[in-house]
């Protein structure tokens, strides 16, 4: 892209050690960067302090204060436009915690500056899909060429900021229904009956292909305040859009009705895209030369939500024994 992208300037422990000192701009491209922050801001790290084990565990149990400063972050947005919604992401390793903060403590992220200190809103995520939380996020908006302060603390004291419902991941399984032989296509078999109930995991049985009516919106589905995407959990592996006309969480609300009406203009928006054979927006597929092979022949499929709502959402499908010329391998996609 033609702009500089938002990195850390200075990134200081309670002890006076920096993790983090680099340039901004265009300049901080050409030093090895840590992908300590995601989606547009880096740190540039130079030094892992010594990870900790964070108050309230048993290590800390002795005293136990209620509060212990971990770090100071300087950000900075070297572009001469704003940026709203800037996502960050710090991981516990490298605020020098060993583990996530027990269940009565939580990571909290403080706006410095003129004026009183603002708690900035953060999600705790498991950002590499392992099943235990990693790191915290954020949503940081940067005036044009602007510098940020903020201070981080594990604390034990009611929360203050509340985390707001800008994304959502999902899939909808029908449950209590029964399956049939389909009246055009007898030699495939349509779910019927049942209600649609959300799922944390799902892995199709063999009678599911498209348009089974067993999947709500045919597969997963997950949105920001902009935009939605589905992706076929089936043999077509399409990736397709919703595009979202309000920027609340709306795909609770999808497909409730069947499959039809979500192509047709309402209030909350529609799907706007034909994908028809191809992959979709994202989709991915083998080249063989000649055209794309889609993810079609595989040995079955699992899909997992891993962060179902707040400011960030994450879900994982895993492709069983992919089948492409020769070659058989399994894939996870997150």
């Amino acid at each position: 892209m033609g702009f500089s992208k938002p990195t850390v300037r200075s990134f200081y422990h309670r002890d006076g050690r920096a993790s983090a000192v680099g340039p901004r701009g265009r300049d901080a491209r050409r030093h090895g960067a840590s992908s300590l922050v995601s989606l547009g801001v880096f740190l540039l790290a130079c030094h892992h302090p010594e990870a900790r084990a964070p108050e309230g565990t048993p290590e800390a149990a002795d005293s136990k204060p209620a509060e212990t400063e971990l770090a100071t972050l300087e950000l900075s947005n070297p572009s001469s436009f704003r940026r709203d919604k800037a996502p960050v992401y710090a991981s516990y390793r490298d605020l020098g915690l060993a583990e996530p903060p027990g269940a009565e403590s939580r990571v909290e992220l403080r706006s410095l500056g003129a004026g009183p200190v603002r708690v900035i809103p953060t999600q705790s995520i498991d950002r590499d899909g392992d099943g235990t939380k990693d790191g915290v996020f954020a949503l940081l908006d940067f005036a044009p060429e602007e510098t940020r302060s903020f201070r981080v603390a594990v604390t034990s004291s009611p929360a203050t900021a509340t985390v707001p419902a800008l994304s959502h991941a999902e899939i909808s399984v029908k449950q209590g229904g029964q399956w049939q032989p389909r009246e055009k296509k007898p030699e495939l078999k349509e779910y019927v009956g049942g209600a649609f109930a959300s799922v944390h995991e799902f892995t199709p049985p063999p009678e599911h292909t498209d348009h089974s009516n067993l999947i709500r919106y045919e597969g997963p589905g997950i949105e920001s305040d902009k935009v939605g995407y589905r992706i076929y959990l089936d043999e077509r592996n399409g990736f397709d859009i919703f595009g979202k006309k309000t920027p609340e969480p709306v795909l609770q609300n999808v497909g409730l009705d069947g499959f039809e009406s979500y192509h047709h203009p309402a209030p909350w928006g529609m799907d706007i895209l034909k994908v028809g054979a191809t992959l979709g927006t994202g989709a991915f597929g083998f080249w063989n030369g000649k055209g794309v092979d889609l993810v079609s022949h595989v040995d079955g499929w699992d899909a997992a939500i891993l962060e179902p709502d707040g400011i960030h959402s994450a879900f994982r499908i895993t492709y069983k024994a992919w089948q492409v010329a020769v070659v058989s391998s399994t894939s996870a996609c997150t």
